[in-house]
């Protein structure tokens, strides 16, 4: 009875393998690797299974991910995103695009990316896609898996890919010498039938200024309102239209005049359509398109966007300092402040004349 005693004892013993422990029919691990004890339960019966377990454990013990919720998948990481930046809906846009470009590594878990995997994407991508649309897909890639470990979802950016080189193209600008002929042609918009031009509303002609002399997004014109703005101080507060902080901007005596012309809205829009509400994306589109054409030796489209350009271009011509240039524009990063200013040889050339005139040396 005592022997029979004992085997019973030792039958209720937890058997230990390689770290695995049964208790009843469900198989534990339980590790412990440089003084941490790491223990859990498999939630398998079957020991090959547990034992895979045990080694995606190890694994995550290794990369210092255990411990944390189940990864979501990229695509879900994306989605949630999506929906907190719901209000910026340009940028929501450009991420559902690049959500789409990125495929089938939207369905894997957002702690499985990683190098070599990215590289087999941008692989597959670049056959039929230019260096420019991955180095924008990569951009978002980035932008999430930073936001994935500020949520504590990633311990670290789980790859190091750089950005394809891109050759520098001339985009479209409105330099000093041509503002005045682009502004003309915003503002005479058709010929009539008895060959008289037709001027463009007053709103266009003020919201383009806005646009090209104060930096504005097309987002932050189109929701632009009068409390905002402070006549007697030629000041104006952009506001939350891109999830930013406010920031102070002067107006421009030759955009103040035009704004303070306009009839004031009972919803209190600067520019309201005709139900109230703000125009829709693109309301510009046509005005900016027709000035662009004006402007001789104009290369490309000139969108909205390419106005913000402008504005940081003069700027630079003026020898504005980049950083009241960056806080004009809302950036966070002078890099991003230089990526909107294009290069003027006519600008260089005059700087060389003036500091070879500073020097004194002769041929």
């Amino acid at each position: 009875m005592h022997i029979t005693g004992v085997g019973m004892e030792e039958r209720k013993k937890p058997v230990r393998r390689n770290g695995l422990i049964k208790r009843g029919l469900t198989y534990h691990y339980r590790l412990r690797i440089k003084g941490e004890l790491y223990q859990g339960s498999t939630h398998q019966q079957d020991r090959e299974a547990a034992r895979d377990v045990l080694n995606q454990v190890r694994k995550e013990i290794a990369l210092g991910i255990h411990g944390l919720e189940q990864a979501p998948t990229l695509g879900a990481l994306i989605e949630v995103w999506c929906e907190l930046h719901r209000k910026q809906t340009a940028h929501v846009r450009c991420a559902r695009w690049c959500q789409e470009a990125l495929g089938a590594l939207c369905k894997r878990p957002v702690t499985s990316i990683s190098t070599e995997r990215v590289e087999d994407w941008i692989s597959a991508f670049q056959e039929a896609h230019s260096p420019a649309s991955i180095n924008q897909v990569l951009r978002y890639l980035k932008d999430w898996c930073r936001w994935a470990i500020k949520r504590k979802t990633l311990q670290g950016m789980p790859y190091d890919v750089p950005p394809r080189r891109v050759e520098k193209k001339v985009r479209p600008v409105v330099k000093v010498d041509t503002m005045g002929v682009f502004l003309n042609a915003v503002d005479v918009r058709l010929i009539c039938k008895d060959g008289t031009p037709s001027m463009a509303t007053d709103q266009v002609r003020a919201a383009v200024r806005m646009m090209v002399g104060m930096g504005l997004r097309e987002a932050e014109v189109l929701g632009a309102r009068w409390e905002w703005l402070d006549e007697a101080r030629a000041e104006y507060t952009v506001g939350k239209a891109k999830g930013m902080r406010p920031r102070t901007l002067g107006v421009p005596d030759w955009v103040l005049s035009k704004l303070v012309a306009l009839p004031r809205s009972v919803s209190g829009l600067i520019f309201p359509g005709q139900n109230g509400k703000p125009h829709p994306q693109g309301w510009l589109r046509r005005a900016l398109a027709r000035g662009g054409r004006a402007v001789p030796g104009l290369v490309g489209t000139l969108g909205n966007h390419r106005l913000r350009a402008s504005f940081a271009t003069l700027h630079a011509a003026a020898c504005t300092p980049i950083s009241d240039i960056k806080a004009m524009m809302g950036h966070q990063n002078i890099s991003t402040t230089m990526s909107y200013i294009e290069d003027d040889l006519g600008q260089q050339k005059a700087a060389q004349e003036r500091l070879s005139l500073l020097l004194k040396v002769g041929g």
